[in-house]
């Protein structure tokens, strides 16, 4: 008879046991895995294809939204239907309508739209990368079966054909672009069935392809395949036309998996195109790591169960031994054998420690840090001067005392808007418009000290909606102000911008900063940019180096700050 080893024996039975069981609720659990993936597979799609068709539809719903604004603005409308029209040959007429416009219409800067109005009476209005106003050339087709009566219609538009028959709309870069236009009629007594003009709110479609590609990339769907068209069978984005299939159905059609849906009011049509390999990726994925886990695992159970039968019979095995070697002459003895494993518990138990101290060091650390950043933001808080706050007060009592109620009352409603600026959190930063609103009222109370004295604003409108550090306008101008040394002080900010920056240049008719008070201003800006020590020490107030470390937070090291004793003082930053 063979006799076999107690660990052997051992091993075997706990190999057959420990893997019919394995395989057993592997199975199981496979079998209810997979139905939770197919079913978490679709929700997931549902979840995707309706997070894209709503970003989608917003991008629309905003477009028609800022065109319903303008078709609501009995300013715009007057101005693009009767004003514009009546004084072609009127240019400060002509400049006067257009300003109307722009006033309505400022947000296209923001949204990045190009607006166009093409009136009933042959003259087309473009407004984007130059103002364009003239008569159309002949006859355009674009809008010969539209039937709207005011609703929205997207068209995609391979070049401008009203910009092609205008004089000067040669010269517009977008005369052969490819647009999407949302486009609708309007009336200046909403009578929508007799149109006067057709608004026009234009997106480049590469912006538009950008914008999905993005929106793909950030949904996960970079496999995924969009197609886009009006409910016309115009189509806004992909190739081919939509499928005519039942909507929010996930078909397979060949390779593919495909399904539409309906957004805008029915208005566009979303198709969904996923390989039949990409849609079921994550049930092939879990198979296959399912069929490795099992494999792993039936290695692991065989490994595992050897281990365990081997430990088991150790003590056993080492007894066997020394009683084979027992000498009963005594030359050899018999050893107790300890099957206590001390030392990894000692181990689990030093980890545990070393982690645990770990942990409290980390937390010292980033507590320090914090309560550092936090330290260097309260250094940069902007406040107020309190002399300017009393200088103000005490001409608004002299102005009382003098009877002059409504220089008193203009005096307090500036005020209370600049208090009111100021008081407000602006982490993301403030347009160069509400700077410029912020300055006016700072310079209406100072003109009410010094009657003599001017201030000459002139920037760019393109620059007015561009975002920049909060407080860094008045704070130059007061700088003027207290240094010019005049009575008749008379303050210049002029800005410009190009492809990727923006500057603002703050001058005055005072005797200029000496080269030895500019050394000073500027080795205390360095000292801030490289010390952060300095912070709140060096800064207090709203003063030129609290200026530079604004604009050095806000751009990082793309920022301009230069003080020059003949053209004043500059700053800027990066547009990008």
């Amino acid at each position: 008879m063979k006799r076999k080893t107690i660990a052997r024996k051992l091993f075997r039975v706990y190999t057959l046991l420990f893997g019919v069981l394995f395989l057993t609720g592997t199975l199981l659990a496979s079998a209810f895995m997979v139905m939770a993936i197919y079913k978490n597979i679709i929700q997931a799609q549902i979840m995707v294809t309706g997070t894209i068709s709503q970003t989608i539809e917003g991008y629309f719903d905003d477009m028609n939204e800022f065109s319903m604004a303008l078709m609501n603005s009995e300013r715009f409308k007057q101005a693009a239907i009767r004003d514009i029209p009546q004084s072609l040959h009127d240019s400060a007429r002509q400049n006067q309508a257009i300003l109307s416009i722009y006033t309505v219409a400022y947000q296209m800067f923001e949204k990045g739209y190009r607006i166009g109005v093409a009136t009933k009476g042959g003259v087309y209005i473009w407004l984007a990368d130059q103002i364009i106003v003239g008569e159309v050339d002949g006859q355009v087709s674009r809008y010969d079966d539209y039937n709207g009566y005011g609703k929205p219609v997207l068209l995609p538009l391979d070049g401008n054909e009203y910009l092609a028959r205008v004089e000067g709309g040669a010269d517009s870069v977008y005369l052969d672009g490819e647009t999407i236009a949302l486009s609708r009629s309007i009336n200046l007594h909403n009578q929508f069935r007799s149109p006067q003009a057709f608004l026009e709110i234009h997106v480049e479609r590469g912006e538009f392809e950008r914008f999905l590609e993005k929106l793909l990339h950030s949904t996960g769907a970079d496999q995924m395949r969009l197609t886009i068209a009006t409910e016309q069978g115009r189509v806004l984005y992909g190739d081919g036309a939509v499928p005519e299939i039942e909507e929010g159905t996930w078909v397979r059609r060949g390779g593919t998996m495909s399904m539409v849906q309906k957004i805008f009011a029915g208005g566009l049509a979303v198709c969904y195109s996923v390989p039949v390999a990409v849609y079921y990726q994550r049930l092939i994925s879990f198979g296959a790591a399912a069929a490795a886990f099992s494999v792993g695992m039936l290695l692991l159970v065989i490994v595992v169960t050897y281990q365990v039968s081997r430990s088991m019979t150790r003590p056993i095995t080492a007894m066997s031994v020394q009683l084979e070697q027992l000498d009963l002459s005594g030359r050899a003895a018999f050893h107790k054998v300890d099957t206590d494993i001390y030392e990894l518990d000692l181990m689990a138990q030093t980890v545990a420690n070393l982690n645990e101290q770990l942990s409290d060091t980390l937390r010292d650390m980033v507590t320090v840090r914090t309560a550092e950043v936090q330290s260097q933001l309260m250094a940069l808080q902007s406040q107020m001067q309190p002399h300017f706050l009393y200088n103000t007060l005490a001409v608004i009592g002299s102005l009382n005392e003098q009877g002059n109620a409504r220089a008193v009352s203009r005096m307090c409603s500036d005020l209370s808007k600049m208090l009111r600026y100021v008081s407000t959190r602006e982490e993301q930063g403030v347009t160069v418009y509400q700077e410029v609103c912020f300055l006016n009222s700072y310079v209406a109370i100072m003109q009410e000290r010094f009657p003599r004295s001017q201030v000459h604003v002139e920037i760019p409108m393109e620059l007015m909606m561009h975002k920049i550090p909060k407080l860094i306008l008045q704070p130059l101008c007061e700088n003027s102000y207290k240094y010019a040394g005049r009575p008749d002080t008379e303050i210049w900010l002029e800005g410009s911008m190009d492809a990727d920056s923006w500057r603002i240049c703050v001058r005055d008719n005072g005797a200029g900063f000496s080269p030895e008070k500019i050394r000073e201003i500027l080795e205390r800006c360095r000292t801030v940019a490289q010390n952060s020590q300095a912070l709140s020490s060096s800064i207090d107030g709203m003063g030129l180096v609290n200026i530079y470390a604004r604009l050095s937070l806000f751009y990082q090291a793309r920022f301009v700050f230069e003080i020059d004793p003949g053209k004043g003082i500059t700053i800027g930053g990066s547009l990008v």
